[in-house]
């Protein structure tokens, strides 16, 4: 009697219709291809001239802070880090001086242009996300605290601030 049953069911499959109620759909695919990002380093971070014994600090808001300028998409959140320098060298010379930067070393505006005054103070050993302004320009403003040694020996003492921005 079990067979009999299997075998029935088996020919009641195979004569039912392939397709009882094919069905199909389309969706459309789409891409938005960002503004290329740029960054161009405005103005160096200069500490001018140091004395031996002191610690000078530059705040982003100072004339003498480093500026970058972010180009990119309008109203686009991108993330902004930094590779920041321990110390410096001097020039022709292997003698250092340390560099810090702490919580209000860095600062930022999506003013229209960016502009130091009023941006907002944020700590550059920190990745932030933020956005650019209506046409897509961020200005980065950083600034730190230099040491010279009661030692130190005199020249100009150099390093590299560097900044990643990607969407």
């Amino acid at each position: 009697m079990r067979k009999l049953l299997v075998a029935t069911g088996l020919v009641a499959v195979l004569a039912a219709p392939a397709a009882l109620h094919a069905q199909s759909a389309n969706m459309t695919v789409s891409a938005d291809v960002q503004t290329a990002l740029s960054v161009n380093a405005q103005n160096n971070l200069n500490f001018g001239a140091v004395v031996p014994g002191q610690t000078k600090t530059i705040l982003p808001t100072d004339a003498a802070s480093g500026f970058f300028l972010v180009d990119g998409a309008a109203t686009t959140p991108v993330n902004v880090s930094f590779t920041l320098p321990a110390t410096l060298t001097r020039q022709g010379g292997a003698e250092t001086m340390p560099i810090t930067f702490g919580a209000t070393s860095a600062s930022r505006s999506a003013a229209n242009p960016p502009v130091r005054a009023g941006s907002t103070l944020f700590n550059p050993n920190t990745p932030i996300t933020t956005p650019t302004n209506a046409v897509g320009q961020l200005g980065v403003f950083i600034g730190g605290a230099v040491t010279a040694a009661a030692n130190q020996v005199a020249g100009t003492y150099n390093g590299q601030i560097t900044i990643n921005v990607a969407y």
